[in-house]
């Protein structure tokens, strides 16, 4: 990689590398405030003498004074916390028809879960700012409220919240024909088309057999359009190496987050050739992806040399490494180059050369 900025455009460059680790430190401590139901204090609250922002910022000791954690305050957590309307569950089609009756196997269990009031919850894929700010949407509702969910060893594996149901919609208005996806769960997505008389049938792909007993024997008989459905219980790669049907629409869910989905979002690009997939939480993905581009020019600039990009510990230095060698010889002569690079459609363009 060769950097041939003027001062100026090195400026800018800190900057994006700057918002990078505020996206890292934001996101982390919504994950981690997520993670638990009773962080704040619903009676103050309620009596207006604190705000949900102000309970957030108090359990992580955050200083409000300071100018620079102002700022961030301003553009990425007071935008991202408020309250939702539970409408975007209740009233969902499949929230309303699928009942799920608990089960439980040594396994997995089918069951429902609970948000408690005020806990917060991912609501929506992450947005990113014309900067690279990236401002994730959170959620809490007032009332206690249950959404299926299967659990596997006691740990929510699977579910149908306010977040698969935002992420899912531009996919599921868009499927027609004959449809293929990648990923069971509790059937959401595939339900959801089946319901549409532009869609034809629904092919699933799911390797786990345990789950797709559990979905054949309790949520399909619930369908309105069951003749739809046809599941193949095979792994998505040996699915795709060994395919020869052509599909209208494909859609990939098999992770659970963009952590996990990252490397297999890699992988799943090499075998789009005449028809682009479409990817559950692919904003989020890329985002994760720009993280680790805008790592390289960091490095850059802590003088790393190529034997460092030699060894990989984990994935994300397998991702690191290949991203270098991709980069090794480009020549960003400005900053917009480099912008250019970290748009959506510029990484998807990197992300074609990887082998």
């Amino acid at each position: 990689m060769i950097l041939s900025l003027n001062d100026k455009d090195i400026k800018e460059l800190q900057e994006l590398l700057n918002i990078k680790e505020i996206n890292i430190a934001v996101s982390n401590m919504f994950i981690e405030f997520c993670r638990y139901y009773d962080l704040v204090d619903i009676k103050k609250i309620e009596a207006n003498k604190t705000t949900y922002v102000n309970e957030f910022l108090n359990y992580f000791d955050i200083d409000f004074s300071d100018e620079e954690n102002k700022e961030i305050i301003e553009k990425c957590i007071k935008p991202a916390l408020k309250e939702r309307k539970r409408d975007v569950l209740i009233n969902n089609p499949y929230f309303k028809n699928i009942k799920i009756n608990p089960v439980k196997d040594e396994e997995y269990s089918l069951e429902y879960e609970t948000y408690h009031p005020y806990q917060a919850f991912a609501y929506d894929d992450v947005k990113i700012m014309e900067d690279f700010r990236e401002i994730y949407q959170i959620g809490y509702f007032k009332e206690k409220t249950k959404y299926p969910a299967i659990a596997k060893n006691d740990i929510i594996w699977m579910s149908v919240t306010p977040n698969e149901i935002l992420t899912m919609g531009k996919p599921i208005n868009e499927s027609k024909g004959h449809v293929l996806t990648f990923g069971l769960g509790l059937g959401y997505y595939a339900y959801m088309v089946s319901n549409k008389k532009e869609v034809e049938s629904v092919a699933i792909i799911e390797k786990d057999a345990k789950i797709i007993d559990l979905f054949k024997k309790y949520i399909l008989p619930q369908f309105e359009h069951k003749e739809k459905i046809n599941i193949i219980c095979k792994d998505a790669f040996v699915f795709l190496k060994e395919n020869k049907k052509a599909y209208d629409y494909i859609f990939v869910d098999i992770w659970h987050g963009a952590n996990d989905g990252l490397p297999l979002y890699l992988k799943f690009k090499k075998y789009e050739t005449s028809q682009e997939f479409t990817y559950w939480l692919e904003e989020s993905i890329l985002g994760l992806l720009r993280r680790l581009v805008l790592t390289l020019f960091e490095e850059y600039f802590e003088n790393y040399t190529e034997n460092d990009y030699k060894n990989a510990k984990n994935i994300e230095d397998i991702i690191i490494n290949k991203l270098y060698f991709l980069l090794k010889d480009q020549d960003f002569k400005n900053i917009e180059e480099i912008k250019t690079l970290l748009t959506n459609n510029g990484l998807k363009k990197l992300i074609k050369c990887f082998k």
